[in-house]
């Protein structure tokens, strides 16, 4: 007769104590076996518990993927995304909360911040913007005279250069710089061969443009650098208390100064940068006050904004950071699995590629890190890659926020260089002035020598 589990139970009260137990034990293991056989059965079907899965799907849990996407969870990847749950993460975006992040934004209330954006009374400020009259100055724009200085902007001398800047001796460059030999790029910058162009950038062959550019070979051209110790000077800083500087920065007391400026007491002027009074003006600048700002700058505490720096923890996020996991990322950051996405990230693989990044890491390691955060916080890398070597202008255009090139041609034809039009994008116009006039406008002179009390 056949015995069952049940009858060898039954039976067990004949069996000494030491083998019974024994007996019990061999039969739960057998079912753990049975039941474990059938789980691993059932899940190894599963890319991600296969070896190679894992370097497509499952970036956190394998070496190679901590490399590419897990800036958290490992030593190495808090360099490149994690600034704000790490200590060396804050030197990036943490300059409010950080004593090391007020190197970067808070130039006026620490004597650090004075580097950033004081360059006139500070000694080391000096190798920011001055780099005319000081040696350390010259690596950041003087490409020429400097052996150092010809990796960044020296098109004219390097055949690998002109891939960046050099619009007239190459093909290629004409599409991004080149308004003298094509008519679409009159529109932006041609001074020469238009009377009004003769305003912005024609310093040389107009009396008036001698006031912007040509600061060093003219006596006119002491506007530009040196508006504190020259007479002629202080009609490109002191717009509050000249008559003339009102032209350019005091928007509220001339009628022609408030077509930059003013946004609130004109009409035109709503368009530039007032975010807070105006309905339209808060599509710019006002992220954390409007609802329809949030889209802008508020990342993490807003469902909407999440869509622009917290691509982990949400779906849509996904599209920035996240090339494995959905099939449009992998147009952002995949550059070895896809062939598209060589063209974004391997300069050094691909003959196209190298046209887009070995600039942009000169680019990387100069004196302000403003370019690389705005390439990491970008929703996609249309917009780069237009503003590197772009056909056209345009998106370059809406990128800078405005909703029609005309605050862009402002931009480019402001009377003072980009540093001065940064601080127009700030919260409130304070910092924008400060930065021109310098910390204590009080101490500027009239364009005549008088001194304003």
């Amino acid at each position: 007769m056949q015995m069952t589990w049940g009858s060898i139970l039954l039976s067990s009260s004949r069996i000494p104590r030491h083998e019974r137990t024994a007996l019990i034990a061999g039969i739960w293991s057998l079912a753990v076996l049975h039941v474990g056989r059938f789980c691993f059965l059932c899940t190894s079907h599963l890319p991600s518990t296969t070896m190679w899965g894992q370097r497509l799907l499952n970036p956190i849990f394998t070496v190679w993927g901590q490399r590419l996407l897990n800036p958290i969870f490992t030593v190495w990847g808090q360099r490149l995304l994690n600034p704000i749950f790490t200590v060396w993460g804050q030197r990036l975006l943490d300059p409010i909360f950080t004593v090391w992040g007020q190197r970067l934004l808070d130039p006026i209330f620490t004597v650090w911040g004075q580097h950033l954006l004081n360059p006139i009374f500070t000694v080391w400020g000096q190798r920011l913007l001055n780099p005319i009259f000081t040696v350390w100055g010259q690596r950041l724009l003087n490409p020429i005279f400097t052996v150092w200085g010809q990796h960044l902007p020296d098109p004219i001398f390097t055949v690998w250069g002109q891939h960046l800047l050099n619009p007239i001796f190459t093909v290629w460059g004409q599409r991004l710089l080149n308004p003298i030999f094509t008519v679409w790029g009159q529109r932006l910058l041609n001074p020469i061969f238009t009377v009004w162009g003769q305003h912005l950038l024609n310093p040389i062959f107009t009396v008036w443009g001698q006031r912007l550019l040509n600061p060093i070979f003219t006596v006119w051209g002491q506007h530009l650098p040196n508006p504190i110790f020259t007479v002629w000077g202080q009609r490109l800083l002191n717009p509050i208390f000249t008559v003339w500087g009102q032209h350019l920065l005091n928007p509220i007391f001339t009628v022609w100064g408030q077509r930059l400026l003013n946004p609130i007491f004109t009409v035109w002027g709503q368009h530039l940068p007032n975010p807070i009074f105006t309905v339209w003006g808060q599509r710019l600048l006002n992220p954390i006050f409007t609802v329809w700002g949030q889209h802008l700058l508020n990342p993490i505490f807003t469902v909407w904004g999440q869509r622009l720096l917290n691509p982990i923890f949400t779906v849509w996020g996904q599209h920035l950071l996240n090339p494995i996991f959905t099939v449009w990322g992998q147009r952002l950051l995949n550059p070895i699995f896809t062939v598209w996405g060589q063209r974004l990230l391997n300069p050094i693989f691909t003959v196209w590629g190298q046209r887009l990044l070995k600039p942009y890491i000169h680019r990387v390691g100069s004196a302000s890190p403003e370019p690389y955060i705005h390439r990491v916080g970008s929703a996609s890398p249309e917009p780069y890659i237009h503003r590197v070597g772009s056909a056209s202008p345009e998106p370059y255009i809406h990128r800078v926020g405005s909703a029609s090139p005309e605050p862009y041609i402002h931009r480019v034809g402001s009377a003072s260089p980009e540093p001065y039009i940064h601080c127009v994008g700030s919260a409130s116009p304070e910092p924008y002035i400060h930065r021109v006039g310098s910390a204590s406008p009080e101490t500027l002179y009239s364009p005549c020598g008088v001194s304003v009390s």
